[in-house]
């Protein structure tokens, strides 16, 4: 990104916070940004490759263009590759070849779709973690208002929440930070 660091060092002296307080907020925001960034490249990219594996082994034609749907939907949480691979599945049962479609239906319940979940987890650095709830929310909540941007800027706005809080009973209400 041009002038970032011009940039890092413009909000902080706008901010009328104490500098350690700036610190965290700047940190954990870069921090959720580039690891929701990158996590969902990483998550697409295996998505896709895992998917366009099973259906190479399946015989399915197309498999470069399908591998890349698959790795553009999988940006979408939950049934992001689901909208590519179940509709192909259902093409193989409506055409007679209704093992492959079973096959590629539960791959995709058993193991496609659980990559996100767990590479998700893996990929997001402790400190940035939310609550799985929190994080659904904000993920949906980013994307119905931002769309695609959502995906990262829901946590975001999400963190940038908790750290609010945090800062609050740690800084400036000292009565909670004794219970």
């Amino acid at each position: 990104v041009p002038h970032f660091d011009k940039s890092v060092y413009s909000i902080k002296n706008i901010l009328p916070l104490d500098e350690e307080i700036t610190t965290l907020y700047l940190d954990r925001t870069l921090d959720t940004a580039k690891a929701m960034a990158g996590g969902l490249l990483v998550v697409a990219i295996i998505q896709g490759l895992v998917a366009g594996t099973i259906l190479y082994i399946l015989g399915t034609p197309y498999i470069f263009l399908i591998t890349l749907l698959v790795s553009i939907f999988a940006f979408i949480p939950l049934l992001g590759t689901g909208m590519v691979t179940f509709p192909i599945a259902l093409i193989y049962i409506l055409t007679g070849q209704v093992w492959k479609g079973i096959v590629l239906a539960i791959f995709q319940l058993l193991v496609i779709g659980e990559i996100d979940g767990v590479l998700r987890a893996n990929l997001i650095p402790k400190d940035v973690r939310m609550p799985l709830f929190i994080s659904f929310i904000a993920i949906f909540g980013g994307l119905s208002l931002w769309g695609i941007w959502g995906l990262i800027y829901g946590p975001v706005i999400f963190i940038l929440m908790l750290t609010t809080v945090e800062v609050l009973k740690k800084y400036y209400i000292p009565s909670l930070k004794e219970k």
